[in-house]
């Protein structure tokens, strides 16, 4: 007995020790996961839409075609010092079960929905330099810009109008927050760079993937290459914004032009293009639940020399003749209202008229609809309504209605009109979590 009562006065210190042990480890642990968990937050959406897609072209017979399409993204943010922050989200989209394919989208600008693979649509980094000065750098939030959001009822999801920008671009920003002295007005003014790229590179039969400069081959439309591997791509910003006027809960004014010089097409052709753009949103109107918003850019293209198409005929860029200037203009007017029905969550219903002439001309590669609705030369109508289920999930049914009075893209030669007629009517479901 006496063995036994020494061996447990021996054992027990042993015991108590792992047991203190183990205790520290998992508190360590803790303290640990607490650390991460106060850098890293999360949060993301889900899609899915069906559409009816009806194409009448001009002199042929009306086709129908049915689309299903999923889209969803999940965001994060880490921000491990005071000035700086991480943002990103990892995305997916796809057309339901297709053995079809799928064109139109190239290279890493939009949304592929012609595979299932998870992408990085935006990451990058934002660091406090001084007080109200902002340097970003990475693969910017260049996508889901105003009007948008107000599809859904949502708060903005892009920081740039997609009038302008509208695919995942990589590249800096530099944004500088102007004082203006009110706790409810803001003003921000913002240079971007994002270069332009286009890099072959064939090292033989090697396989190898190292080059040196002279080697770098970049491809234009045509046959040509060049001994250059960036097309520079600047853009500038202002953004302003007025919560709680006595006209309207929120006053929003974009400002924003971006350009890009000396792209080569081809030997003997090169184009400039600009853009500029004004987004104006009042939201809920004298608390009535009116929203109106009012999109307006002029586009410009100035070509140098010209692609030779027969013997003595040179075109350019949407023009029968080389060296030509081309300009157009892109107006989109929207309006939505929230029912003030709380037994039915308040749902809401838009309208937005879109008109677009001739010689405009504006890029697209992450659009959610399947007809092109906000890229076509011609007129057009959009009507929704959307039906919030819950505090996360909402439906919205929609007829997009596009009368193209112009071919679309980036056309050589005087731009052809048409007479085609493509309408959608579709059905969205949105789940926020």
């Amino acid at each position: 007995m006496k063995q036994f009562l020494l061996l447990t006065l021996c054992t027990v210190p042993g015991s108590m020790a792992l047991a203190a042990e183990d205790d520290l480890a998992r508190r360590v642990e803790a303290l640990e996961y607490q650390s991460y968990a106060n850098t890293l937050s999360w949060n993301g959406f889900f899609e899915t839409r069906y559409d009816q897609v009806t194409f009448k072209p001009e002199g042929g017979d009306k086709t129908r075609m049915n689309l299903s399409r999923n889209l969803a993204g999940i965001d994060f943010k880490s921000q491990p010092l005071p000035n700086v922050s991480i943002f990103g989200r990892f995305a997916y989209s796809s057309v339901f079960n297709n053995f079809g394919k799928l064109s139109g989208t190239t290279g890493s600008l939009g949304r592929p929905y012609a595979n299932n693979e998870l992408r990085v649509e935006r990451l990058f980094i934002n660091y406090g330099i001084l007080d109200g000065l902002t340097f970003s750098a990475g693969r910017l939030p260049t996508l889901d810009g105003p009007p948008g959001h107000l599809w859904d009822g949502l708060s903005r999801q892009g920081s740039y109008p997609r009038q302008v920008y509208s695919s995942s671009l990589d590249g800096y920003a530099l944004t500088y927050n102007i004082p203006l002295g009110s706790a409810t007005q803001q003003l921000s003014a913002r240079l971007v760079y994002t270069p332009l790229s286009h890099i072959d590179v064939t090292n033989g039969a090697t396989g190898v993937d190292v080059f040196t400069p002279s080697e770098i081959e970049v491809g234009g439309v045509g046959t040509g290459t060049f001994k250059s591997s960036t097309t520079p791509l600047t853009s500038w910003m202002l953004d302003y914004s007025w919560d709680g006027s006595g006209l309207a809960q929120n006053i929003t004014a974009i400002y924003q032009g971006f350009q890009f010089k000396d792209f080569k097409m081809m030997p003997g052709w090169k184009i400039d293009y600009s853009i500029n753009a004004l987004y104006v949103e009042v939201k809920d109107i004298a608390s009535l639940g009116l929203t109106v918003y009012e999109s307006y850019a002029k586009t410009k293209v100035v070509n140098e020399g010209g692609v030779t198409v027969a013997p003595g005929v040179t075109y350019g860029i949407g023009a029968a003749k080389p060296d030509a200037t081309v300009e157009g203009a892109i107006n989109l007017t929207g309006l939505t209202y929230t029912l003030p029905v709380k037994s039915m969550n308040h749902p809401l219903i838009g309208y937005e008229i879109y008109d677009a002439d001739k010689n405009s001309l504006q890029f697209e590669a992450s659009n959610r609809d399947p007809i092109g609705f906000y890229v076509q030369r011609g007129k057009g109508s959009h009507i929704f309504y959307t039906q919030p289920i819950n505090a996360n999930i909402k439906l919205r049914l929609g007829l997009m209605d596009s009368k193209p009075d112009y071919a679309a893209g980036m056309l050589t030669g005087e731009v052809p009109s048409t007479k085609d007629k493509v309408t959608s009517i579709y059905a969205n479901l949105r789940t926020d979590f």
